[in-house]
Order: C-alpha cells, then sequence, then structure tokens
C-alpha cells in the first residue's frame, strides 16, 4: 500500500511539472514566440523539410533546413494560437524568400527645414531604413 502511494504520489509530481512546462510555452505563444519545450530542434528541423516539399516554384525558407540554422527559426518564426475544449493549434509564420529577390537597401536622413528667420524643424521618422525592389 506504502509503494502503491509513493507511486501516485510521483505520477502527480510528474503531471503537476507537465502542467506547469505546458502553462509556461502557452504564455510565450501568447507573446508570439515559439517555445522550444513545445517543439524540440529535431522535431522542427522535420516539419520545416515537409514544409519545403510543399512550397511553389521558387521559394524557399529564409535560413533553410540543416541542423545549425534551427535554432534561428525560434527567434524569427512569429507564434499564433487557436483553442478549443479538446486541441490547441500553432500557427507557425515562417519568412520566405525567392530566388530573383532583390532589394535595395536605402537610409532617409531628414534635413533641417527653414521655417522663419532664425528658425529650423527637422522630421523625425519612425523607421529611417527602407527597401525597394529592384525590378
Amino acid at each position: 500500500m506504502y509503494m502503491a502511494i509513493c507511486q501516485l504520489e510521483f505520477s502527480l509530481l510528474q503531471l503537476l511539472q507537465q502542467l506547469d512546462d505546458l502553462l509556461s510555452a502557452i504564455q510565450c505563444i501568447m507573446l508570439g514566440n515559439l517555445p522550444i519545450k513545445l517543439i524540440d530542434p529535431m522535431t522542427l528541423q522535420k516539419i520545416l523539410r515537409n514544409v519545403t516539399l510543399s512550397l511553389p516554384n521558387g521559394y524557399e525558407l529564409i535560413v533553410g533546413t540543416k541542423t545549425g540554422n534551427i535554432h534561428l527559426y525560434y527567434q524569427i518564426a512569429k507564434v499564433s494560437m487557436i483553442t478549443n475544449a479538446h486541441h490547441i493549434k500553432l500557427i507557425v509564420n515562417v519568412p520566405l524568400k525567392t530566388f530573383n529577390q532583390d532589394f535595395a537597401l536605402y537610409r532617409l536622413i531628414t534635413l533641417p527645414e527653414r521655417v522663419s528667420d532664425d528658425k529650423f524643424v527637422q522630421y523625425s521618422v519612425e523607421f529611417s531604413f527602407f527597401g525597394l525592389q529592384n525590378d
């Protein structure tokens, strides 16, 4: 009887640990990040390799699927979650690139503009860089 109670107590502690891990993973997802505790790098690599098989011609994953680059997807992927009483579904947004995608990157520099004889104003911009597609 004592052994059965010890095993039950151990099982309950494991369940509590798994629930804590799930809760922290859900909190990470709510911030838009992909939690490594929920999808380990090997599983993510397999998923991404399967995704590359169904991409349209000319498109590829921005970082590729090499083992050494998988950790980058935890930083660049944006994650959303759809849930009901029985399931949690993740929607992972991963950037793609095309073979002929060339951009020119420009930096916007605002110069002071005279508004009166002794006063100048200078516009401030939210984003100082912008890109234009060459074609």
